[in-house]
């Protein structure tokens, strides 16, 4: 079977919006830049409850502070990093893969012709597929994947769907 698409910017963001909601190292490195803050803040607090200054409008700019920033941090932590994917993509010269791609399923693996290259990928060299509402995500590495647009391979994406669980299902 063979399927062809036009391959853009937003197909590239919506795979990397993918990979950094479910990638372990950016939750975490969220996570840190979430809670270093606070805890500096906690600590500034406990030092002068220590130090016997009990000013209780000092402690409740530092508690405020600290709540305000995990309340709105994580998602401007996110945002930030998806401004500078984009800003990445938008920036460079991605002809190479940018535009019509063409995969052709084998029953020994993928063919997926890009503007400028062209792979052969056996099943085994599949490490693991995803599916969201919109998108496959056929993952050559743990931070690379063939991306295949749901909504523009039109009546094909059931057929995409069973070859994908009869090969890595």
């Amino acid at each position: 079977m063979k399927i062809e698409f036009e391959f853009d910017a937003n197909d590239w963001m919506a795979f990397h919006m993918h990979y950094i909601n479910s990638s372990k190292q950016f939750k975490r490195s969220k996570l840190l830049t979430t809670l270093i803050f606070p805890l500096v803040l906690l600590a500034l607090i406990v030092f002068n409850l220590v130090k016997g200054d009990y000013d209780l409008s000092s402690i409740a700019v530092l508690a405020v502070l600290a709540i305000l920033w995990v309340i709105f941090m994580p998602g401007r932590f996110t945002k930030k990093t998806i401004h500078k994917a984009r800003k990445i993509i938008m920036e460079a010269d991605n002809s190479a893969v940018m535009g019509i791609h063409k995969i052709e399923f084998t029953t020994t693996g993928i063919v997926h012709v890009q503007p400028q290259a062209e792979h052969t990928i056996n099943w085994d060299g599949i490490k693991k597929v995803e599916e969201t509402a919109d998108y496959f995500f056929l993952y050559i590495t743990s931070v690379s994947a063939i991306i295949i647009p749901k909504q523009k391979i039109g009546t094909d994406v059931e057929k995409v769907a069973t070859i994908l669980k009869r090969h890595k299902g």
